[in-house]
């Protein structure tokens, strides 16, 4: 038979496997979806987004630019007062609506990253990542949205670079490093490098106040145990094993990676970009966070590392697909996942119960809640609020 007819007939047969998981990931998506919001309700603003309502604004530019706790996120800035402007704060669904739009091109990305060699593993990774529980803050904290949006942006590069062309060269920001035949588009990191860059110059002064402080003998000290924590629980909280059953994975996948280096085995870039990546978030997070309360197990910081651990595993897929007793191997991984999916959504459930007594709370504080005064005092009256059991309410201001 001609071999352009067999890559047609080959080509064809793959694509309809191929609608089934896709079918069945889109149904997926409006249920995570519809899901979240319903069990989101009576949940409201806290934390750092009352700095967002409070002090910044579309007319005022230079507001968009001012980072808040050492961090940019212009663009944070802008969708919250774009929301604000046209819908108000007296619901916060529509925040979480953004925030879960963004958290659905972050599942297509894993679901996309199996295709075509394995898409009903494919289809178990989104559905992990869609009701991921254990990284339950990403999905009820609509401030998060920043967390949730630059994961999408950095799957879909890295998905980008297998592609080929000026489109995928503009997008794909990573990874180039790893693999000598991209290393022609290391120009595509210059862009993103030299925005920050600029940013950190001109309004970045607190930010450079605190790089000393990051970067001390103790900081530098904790950072690694403080990374080797994060991966550990961004696996067990994945696989919904554990912490201490992730840690001996995570000892396992490093054992493994050394052998297929001593051997002169090739590891498949994306699968190391990933394995750097996550551990890369960690070690800035160990920097910035130590001597703090703020602990690896975090749900906000599992959510990004478990989406980029996943498209990392999809490069495994063909080659697996090729052992032998792929049967047994499937069904081991579909009670695995099963496993891990049920766990997860126990963790999403408890979370959304935290997220509504919150709410509940917060209003009880302010009755005309929420509000914004112009001035950062409602957060901490809230807080107060809050932690006193509604002992000392917070004091009623004027809406702008």
């Amino acid at each position: 038979m001609n071999p352009r007819i067999t890559a047609m007939i080959e080509n064809r047969q793959s694509r309809r496997g191929t609608v089934g998981p896709a079918a069945l990931f889109g149904i997926a998506c409006f249920a995570a979806f519809a899901s979240i919001l319903w069990l989101a309700r009576g949940a409201t603003f806290f934390n750092d987004e009352w700095n967002v309502l409070e002090t910044r604004s579309l007319s005022d530019p230079a507001s968009w630019l001012t980072p808040h706790n050492d961090h940019w996120h212009t663009g944070l800035v802008v969708i919250y007062r774009l929301i604000v402007e046209s819908v108000g704060v007296a619901a916060y669904l529509p925040y979480l609506a953004v925030l879960l739009g963004f958290h659905l091109i972050v599942a297509l990305a894993v679901f996309h990253s199996f295709r075509p060699s394995a898409p009903w593993w494919g289809l178990g990774a989104a559905l992990l990542i869609l009701f991921l529980g254990s990284g339950a803050d990403d999905l009820f904290w609509a401030y998060q949205m920043g967390f949730v949006a630059s994961t999408a942006s950095g799957l879909w590069a890295l998905l980008l670079l297998r592609r080929r062309g000026r489109p995928a060269d503009a997008a794909a920001a990573a990874q180039v490093v790893l693999e000598r035949d991209e290393r022609r588009r290391l120009a595509v990191v210059a862009v993103p490098v030299l925005g920050y860059l600029l940013w950190f110059v001109a309004y970045g002064r607190s930010v450079q106040a605190g790089v000393a402080e990051w970067f001390n003998p103790s900081s530098l000290l904790a950072a690694p145990g403080f990374a080797l924590r994060g991966v550990a629980n961004t696996v067990g909280g994945l696989s919904g094993l554990g912490d201490l059953v992730g840690a001996i994975i995570v000892w396992l996948g490093v054992g493994w990676l050394i052998m297929v280096a001593r051997h002169g085995w090739r590891i498949p870039p994306l699968l190391a970009g990933a394995a750097v990546g996550t551990v890369t978030e960690f070690m800035l997070a160990g920097l910035l966070r130590a001597g703090s309360t703020t602990l690896p197990e975090q749900s906000r910081y599992i959510y990004p590392a478990a989406a980029l651990l996943l498209v990392g595993l999809s490069t495994l897929a063909p080659a697996a697909a090729r052992i032998p007793r792929r049967a047994a191997i499937n069904g081991a991984l579909a009670v695995a996942a099963a496993i891990a999916l049920v766990v997860n959504l126990g963790q999403l459930a408890d979370a959304a119960a935290k997220f509504r007594e919150f709410g509940a709370r917060t209003r009880a504080c302010q009755p005309t809640a929420p509000f914004i005064d112009g001035g950062e005092t409602v957060e901490l009256a809230v807080l107060t609020c809050y932690v006193d059991g509604l002992s000392s309410p917070a004091p009623r201001a004027e809406t702008d």
